[in-house]
């Protein structure tokens, strides 16, 4: 899967709902987090920090009510990008 077809999966587009929408009051379990690209990777970042996901800048976007549980077999350093591996919230745009 590509990065942007992986970023397309979990916040929608114009046509679709996308994982992170499409799961209102459940559970999204993504295994083996280091796989996903590190666009993907900030998609979930941002979506965690604002409790919102939009899928164009002209999108206002959607209050998740989602549970988001990630595993993966590689030690943390390795299994996030370290451009998301910060202790201060990122600027939103």
């Amino acid at each position: 899967m590509s990065p942007t077809e992986a970023v397309d999966e979990l916040r929608g587009t114009a046509t679709t709902t996308g994982l992170l929408r499409g799961t209102p009051g459940g559970t999204l379990y993504l295994e083996e987090l280091s796989a996903l690209p590190d666009t993907a990777q900030a998609v979930l970042f941002e979506a965690l920090v604002w409790n919102t996901v939009s899928f164009s800048e002209d999108d206002p976007g959607t209050e998740l009510d989602v549970r988001l549980v990630a595993s993966t077999s590689k030690p943390r350093g390795r299994a996030v990008s370290p451009s998301l591996t910060r202790t201060s919230e990122p600027t939103k745009p």
